[in-house]
């Protein structure tokens, strides 16, 4: 469950009894006899008697019916700016799935439309930042969604994750140690990294991944053409080799899309290193000597 379902429970609990009637008797001494709570506001309630209407400060009620008040004033404040923010934050606590003991994952979570994806970068990277300020003692991985789903490329610049150790926020690529380099070719650019899995096991796997990024979509003949041409200029650094095309904004990776396949799913292509083969759809193209 999370902030808001919990302050909505909240509400809702508070509600039924509200609905009873109530004797109140001020710290000055005042009494409004069985009166019912018609709303709980930010600095107090509206009650209903037989004298007609009253508000009730908080100060003016004993502790302890400001503290049954004050929890419904806080819970419903925090959803009614979570509603017209039209997201939420959450922290939690979860088991280390990167090797390094106890984490902490930061949500963010859309209700409904996703803003632009500069401004959900944004919005992310100073939740993690306020996160970090609050206790930064453990990593933490931040991620956006929108309801369940997690947020696509095209939506966000990606996850971003602190390393307390280093003590500084990071792109997910920087903290893999994701090596990348951009170069321009002939009508479209390159952009080469150097993947590697995670964990630091012996048997670590090691792989490229090459993006051709075209402004426009080319004819599917010239996109293959020319993945296989990046390809073969890489197969000498010995390593598996998956490449894909995308179009858009080389400088804006949120614009960018993968090009459809005509026959299904995206045009993608990959070299096997230790077979020597490379292939479109699991059909072999050709065997690099």
């Amino acid at each position: 469950m999370n902030y808001s379902q919990i302050s909505l429970a909240i509400i809702a609990a508070l509600s039924a009894s509200l609905a009873l009637a109530n004797d109140f008797k001020t710290t000055a001494g005042k009494e409004y006899k069985n009166a019912t709570v018609s709303r709980v506001e930010a600095d107090g309630i509206v009650i209903k008697f037989h004298g007609g209407i009253a508000k009730i400060f908080f100060v003016e009620l004993p502790k302890e019916v400001q503290a049954r008040f004050e929890k419904a004033a806080v819970a419903q404040a925090a959803v009614q700016q979570a509603e017209k923010n039209n997201y939420e934050v959450s922290v939690r606590d979860v088991p280390g799935v990167r090797g390094s003991g106890p984490e902490r994952m930061l949500d963010l979570t859309f209700y409904r439309d996703v803003p632009q994806p500069q401004v959900v970068d944004k919005i992310l990277r100073e939740s993690l930042e306020h996160a970090v300020a609050a206790d930064g003692s453990r990593d933490i991985l931040a991620m956006a969604f929108l309801g369940e789903e997690v947020l696509t490329s095209t939506q966000y610049s990606g996850e971003l994750v602190y390393r307390a150790a280093q003590r500084k926020i990071m792109t997910s690529n920087e903290s893999r140690g994701v090596k990348t380099t951009v170069t321009d070719a002939a009508g479209y650019s390159v952009e080469v990294s150097e993947q590697k899995s995670v964990g630091g096991r012996n048997d670590e796997r090691k792989w490229l991944t090459i993006s051709l990024i075209y402004p426009t979509s080319p004819p599917l003949e010239q996109a293959c053409t020319s993945m296989q041409s990046e390809i073969e200029k890489n197969v000498s650094k010995g390593i598996d080799i998956n490449a894909y095309v995308k179009i858009g904004d080389k400088d804006v990776k949120t614009s960018q899309r993968q090009m459809d396949d005509p026959t299904g799913g995206s045009v993608f292509m990959n070299y096997n290193a230790s077979s020597k083969k490379l292939s479109r759809k699991n059909m072999l193209i050709k065997t690099i000597k």
